[in-house]
């Protein structure tokens, strides 16, 4: 079984006269990825290799969630714009080796590939939260049923956790919802 963290940057600032490439993380931003990696760490979520565009936030958000320094991390130019299509193509492409990935990305084909590898299966109370949207700061942890990265199949695998800002932010909530 393969395991994929799908992860939207966290909130980037909007400043006059920088193009949308090089936008850094707001103050929010940084507070939420410093939160949303404890919760990483916490829950084992740890990817042997990581996928990212190289924006500016996708970059902040990646390092401010201190993951080990075994993890590999790859930037591709891709990711920027890709499809969802596009980057399931780049995630089949994987060295099997790798068990576990991370996609670190942008909307909206960050959310688009979370709604279309999740099976009808997998946790409702998931799926539910899924169709209303893909915050920034959100993370996708879904479960590939295969061995091989390419055998992938669309509405095939696994939601097992959804993690938001609303849920590791808010200190009188559950950190997983059910």
């Amino acid at each position: 079984m393969k395991k994929l963290y799908i992860l939207r940057h966290a909130k980037a600032a909007t400043p006059e006269h920088v193009r949308d490439f090089d936008r850094p993380l707001a103050k929010q931003g940084l507070d939420d990825a410093a939160r949303l990696g404890a919760v990483i760490t916490e829950r084992g979520y740890i990817p042997d290799l990581v996928l990212c565009s190289p924006a500016r936030r996708t970059r902040e958000t990646l390092d401010t969630l201190n993951l080990p320094d075994q993890t590999s991390i790859q930037f591709i130019e891709k990711i920027y714009d890709a499809t969802a299509g596009d980057i399931l193509n780049m995630i089949q492409d994987t060295d099997d080796k790798m068990d576990a990935i991370m996609l670190v990305g942008h909307n909206p084909a960050i959310h688009e590939l979370a709604l279309r590898l999740s099976s009808e299966d997998s946790g409702l109370s998931y799926l539910q939260r899924l169709l209303q949207g893909y915050s920034p700061a959100t993370l996708s942890v879904i479960d590939i049923p295969c061995t091989c990265w390419n055998d992938i199949q669309l509405g095939q695998n696994y939601l097992v956790d959804l993690q938001t800002p609303l849920d590791y932010n808010a200190p009188d909530r559950p950190t997983r919802w059910m």
